[in-house]
């Protein structure tokens, strides 16, 4: 998707992932990752050992669910982890995915694979088609939800002389929402709960980071930490007084970025080096790396280390 179209569909989610607007939806966000904080809690308690991983994997998938869809997945729930179409096709397409990379044939060109994909996405596209039936059925009523979908749906319609009618889903706004959300669910699942547990890493290896996140947050949120969630949803905007919560979690994104960045070469797009030499680009796949980046000296000093006071300090400052 380039140029105009890309420009269209970008302004029409735009409303939805405003920095005001989910403020709005604490509330959802706040009760899944209260049921996340409730789990691992129970897990440390037990003496167990388990995947961090799949734990921030399933909040993020509940998170996301919240957010765009107002739909309520559970995927944190054990009991309802299968009996969700959505998140267990989509765990399922990923565990099927190949890239090309694996050693014996029968694994890179397994014949089930092309079966299995599609039965994925036939359960995936039936539950949130279901979905944005029922947005749609309650678009016009009291119930209408502040979800990602509806405010999509809201300026796509906005955008329509067909605006009120609004019994049936337009079938081309259907068909990019049915793309779109499995894509948030795809890339923004696992981007999310790599970060959380690199969160999670980062702290238990830096007591004193971790002692001044906890005084942080007692100042801010007061010491029982089983009222904390509710004065958040009380009043969002008491996250905007956590500066070093959020130095803790950019320096963890500078250490540790889960994404990176390839863009395709031109004829006339020339990459140049630090001693002038020029690489030419086309027919290349030209490969921003951040965590080359971030860890350069070049740039700042102790690259290598956790430190997060290098987010407080003025721009002039050493850091």
């Amino acid at each position: 998707m380039e140029g105009q179209l890309w420009r269209t569909w970008r302004r029409i989610l735009n409303p939805g992932f405003s920095a005001s607007h989910l403020m709005t939806l604490t509330s959802g966000i706040v009760e899944e990752t209260a049921t996340f904080c409730d789990l691992v809690e129970r897990l440390a308690g037990s003496q167990e050992v388990f995947q961090m991983k799949d734990m921030t994997d399933y909040m993020a998938l509940d998170v996301i669910g919240r957010v765009v869809l107002d739909s309520q997945l559970d995927s944190q729930l054990d009991s309802q982890r299968r009996r969700n179409p959505l998140v267990d096709g989509l765990r399922m397409q990923i565990r099927w995915l190949t890239f090309g990379a694996e050693v014996t044939p029968l694994e890179r060109y397994h014949p089930l694979r092309p079966l299995v994909h599609r039965y994925n996405a036939w359960r995936m596209n039936r539950y949130i088609a279901r979905e944005l039936d029922l947005r749609t059925a309650e678009f016009n009523s009291s119930k209408r939800t502040k979800s990602v979908v509806d405010l999509a749906l809201n300026s796509y319609l906005s955008e329509k002389p067909e605006k009120n009618h609004t019994k049936v889903m337009n079938s081309t706004f259907k068909k990019f929402s049915l793309n779109q959300i499995k894509l948030f669910l795809f890339s923004g699942h696992n981007t999310t709960s790599s970060s959380v547990f690199y969160l999670f890493y980062v702290l238990s290896q830096n007591p004193s980071a971790l002692g001044h996140v906890r005084a942080e947050h007692d100042a801010v949120l007061g010491s029982e930490s089983d009222k904390a969630a509710s004065l958040v949803v009380n009043n969002p905007f008491l996250l905007n007084q956590l500066p070093y919560a959020l130095a803790v979690i950019k320096e963890t994104l500078r250490l540790y970025p889960v994404v990176s960045s390839t863009r395709a070469g031109e004829p006339r797009f020339n990459v140049v080096d630090d001693e002038g030499r020029r690489f030419p680009t086309d027919g290349f796949l030209v490969w921003a790396n951040p965590r080359t980046i971030q860890r350069d000296p070049v740039y700042r000093p102790r690259t290598d280390e956790f430190v997060p006071e290098r987010w407080l300090v003025p721009s002039d400052d050493p850091l």
